[in-house]
């Protein structure tokens, strides 16, 4: 039995009809598009009010910096979410790192999670039209510190919104126009002003700012104490309290 062999040109033909096959098939897997991002910059930016297709997979390049921005979601993020501040949150990108991501873009979700990952708070957020995702990120090896944000004025207590466990809560305060109650020191009850402790306890000035803090038990009793000109005030028993910590702080058992 003779043993046929394709003709120089034939094969050369064949060859190259291969190498074009696997070509394509490495372009559908790679990015089709490189964007160099700044630290605001997100998905809805870059498509410039055109949506793309999910599945499409995007490089940027993010430069080094703090990760401030705003980012909505965990592992998958609202379109308006900055890309590399998000980078960071997934862990596709190494701390504030200057360095090139994979983007892909995902469908809408009906809810997304805020967590702290990396030292970098996300925030939760109900439904959104359009997503990315970081295909190439690395699912964290401990569990997730649940974020929660929520809003009010320099009088809000932490008693108006419900207790959740393993939940680092953010609150933003805004420069100080009135005077609240606190009773307390270090830890305060849970309807004392969230703002007001937080000049007692020297984490902001009456110029207002960010906060973080998490909500704990019943204590037996409260100590009053005069500090930062903010004076407070000695209690009993009371069901709730609250005590200021840092994002990245561990969550404290309950006393």
């Amino acid at each position: 039995m003779r043993t046929r062999f394709l003709e120089p040109s034939a094969a050369i033909l064949v060859l190259t009809l291969i190498l074009s096959a696997a070509d394509l098939r490495a372009q559908d897997a790679a990015p089709a598009d490189t964007f160099a991002a700044n630290l605001m910059t997100t998905l809805d930016g870059i498509e410039a009010g055109v949506d793309k297709p999910a599945g499409t997979r995007i490089a940027v390049t993010c430069p080094a910096g703090a990760r401030t921005a705003t980012i909505w979601g965990t592992g998958t993020y609202t379109s308006d979410s900055a890309i590399c501040v998000a980078a960071s949150h997934a862990g596709a990108l190494a701390g504030t790192d200057a360095g090139t991501v994979v983007v892909e873009v995902a469908p809408g979700l009906q809810a997304y999670e805020g967590t702290i990952r990396n030292g970098i708070a996300s925030t939760a957020y109900p439904a959104w039209t359009q997503s990315f995702r970081f295909p190439d990120a690395t699912e964290p090896e401990a569990g997730d510190t649940v974020y929660f944000d929520h809003t009010g004025d320099w009088v809000t207590p932490p008693n108006r919104f419900p207790a959740q466990s393993g939940v680092i809560y953010r609150f933003v305060c805004p420069p100080a126009s009135q005077t609240g109650n606190v009773w307390g020191t270090d830890i305060y009850t849970d309807d004392s002003s969230i703002c007001e402790a937080a000049v007692h306890a020297g984490v902001i000035g009456r110029d207002g700012g960010t906060v973080h803090y998490v909500r704990l038990g019943a204590q037996q009793s409260f100590r009053g104490s005069v500090r930062n000109g903010v004076s407070s005030s000695d209690y009993a028993a009371w069901p709730g309290s609250f005590r200021f910590v840092t994002p990245e702080e561990e969550q404290p058992t309950k006393p």
